[in-house]
C-alpha cells in the first residue's frame, strides 16, 4: 500500500514538523500544531511518496509547497481632501506586508492602482495631482508576500471624498 507523508512549517521558520500520513490524492488542513491557521500567514508544506519494501517503508522525493492564507479586509477608517489631493487612512493589520489604495473619479469610474503602501507601519496613502471639486472614491485591500508569491485580500467598501 502506498501512502504519502504531509510535513509543515511556518515560512522559513524552524524545522518541518510531520502533519498526516495520508493514502488518498488530496488533503485539507485546517490547523498546524493544533493552532487554526490565521489570515494572512504563510506556511511551507512538503510531501513525499512512501511505499513498503519488506518490512519497512522507502520515502520517495520530497516537493515543496509555499501557500499563503487570505489576508485579513482593511477597514478605510478616515477620508481628508485638500485643493488637490486626499488622504486615505485604513485599519491597520498585523499579518500583512502591505497595502494598495484604488481610487476612482466619480461614481461612475473605473478603480484604477493609485499607490502601494509596503510599509506595514504606515497606515496611511496621500493622493495627490487630483481635480479639484471632485468627488473620487477610494478603497484599500491588503497583500501578504512570501518568497515570490502574492496573496491579495478582498477589498474594502468604496468611500467617498470630495477635493477642495
Amino acid at each position: 500500500m502506498a501512502a504519502s507523508v504531509i510535513y509543515g512549517r511556518p515560512y522559513g521558520k524552524g524545522s518541518y514538523v510531520k502533519l498526516k500520513t495520508v493514502t488518498q490524492t488530496s488533503v485539507k488542513l485546517t490547523a498546524f500544531q493544533g493552532k487554526k491557521f490565521k489570515a494572512g500567514t504563510a506556511w511551507q508544506f512538503q510531501a513525499a511518496a512512501q511505499k513498503k519494501q519488506k518490512n519497512s517503508w522507502v520515502s520517495g522525493k520530497k516537493t515543496t509547497l509555499t501557500v499563503i492564507t487570505t489576508p485579513e479586509t482593511p477597514s478605510v477608517v478616515k477620508t481628508s481632501s485638500g485643493k488637490n489631493s486626499v488622504k486615505v487612512q485604513w485599519k491597520k493589520l498585523s499579518n500583512a506586508t502591505g497595502y494598495q489604495v484604488y481610487l476612482a473619479k466619480g461614481k461612475n469610474g473605473k478603480f484604477a492602482l493609485a499607490a502601494t503602501v509596503k510599509k506595514t507601519a504606515s497606515v496611511s496613502a496621500v493622493l495627490k495631482k487630483l481635480d479639484r471639486k471632485t468627488d473620487y472614491y477610494v478603497k484599500v485591500r491588503s497583500f501578504k508576500t512570501a518568497g515570490k508569491k502574492t496573496v491579495y485580500s478582498t477589498f474594502s467598501k468604496a468611500r467617498k471624498v470630495r477635493t477642495k
